[in-house]
């Protein structure tokens, strides 16, 4: 994860990645087809610690592609870690599997960010939708850009969901689905976030 900006400057980080709870095979399996590509650059592993051998499961996402396709599996501590050192006190895991809890230990990525230092995080506690999360990731922002609080504006989000229930399937056909309980928020306090500055906002003019 590269910041152009400094510790503190950030007020969110989205993510929208792959995620999945991995046994230590697994994860193996992923590494040993990650470091076989020949068509990636990596650099020395900035950030990421030797995963020991461990007993059941833990949470990762994967970064520079998609899950089973070269993709690098990062471990949640060490991403929540980052997230701690660059002072980031709200992050958003567009991830399938991000907020999912086996058995009775904290195992979810969600998790072990507020263990280490998030404020708040927004979850998945199952795979998602692609049509779920652009209703839910949409009508999330324009509340923050109105002005609303982090949690309210997750409220409203997931009542978007609730009143929206239809979703794109395989082979073009649509089901409805109760996927609004899907987003799981961590919260350990209230957020260190202003959002007031973002009632002007004019988003820049990206084209070339």
């Amino acid at each position: 994860v590269y910041l152009t900006y400094g510790d503190g400057y950030y007020h969110l980080l989205h993510l929208d990645l792959h995620g999945a709870l991995l046994s230590y095979e697994q994860y193996k399996t992923f590494t040993q087809t990650y470091n076989s590509s020949q068509l990636l650059y990596r650099n020395s592993g900035y950030a990421q610690k030797k995963i020991e051998e461990y007993e059941g499961l833990k949470a990762f996402l994967f970064f520079n592609g998609t899950e089973g396709e070269f993709a690098n599996p990062v471990s949640a501590e060490d991403l929540a870690n980052l997230f701690k050192m660059r002072q980031i006190p709200i992050v958003i895991l567009n991830a399938c599997q991000s907020g999912k809890q086996v058995g009775a230990a904290e195992t979810s990525l969600g998790s072990y960010m507020l263990k280490h230092g998030v404020q708040l995080v927004v979850a998945m506690g199952y795979s998602v939708t692609v049509s779920a999360a652009r209703i839910l990731m949409s009508t999330l922002y324009q509340e923050l850009l109105d002005g609303r609080n982090p949690d309210m504006a997750i409220l409203r989000a997931r009542l978007e969901l609730y009143n929206d229930k239809a979703r794109q399937a395989a082979f073009g056909q649509e089901i409805k689905l109760e996927d609004w309980l899907l987003p799981v928020i961590y919260q350990n306090r209230a957020p260190d976030f202003d959002s007031s500055g973002f009632q002007n906002y004019v988003a820049p003019d990206l084209a070339p």
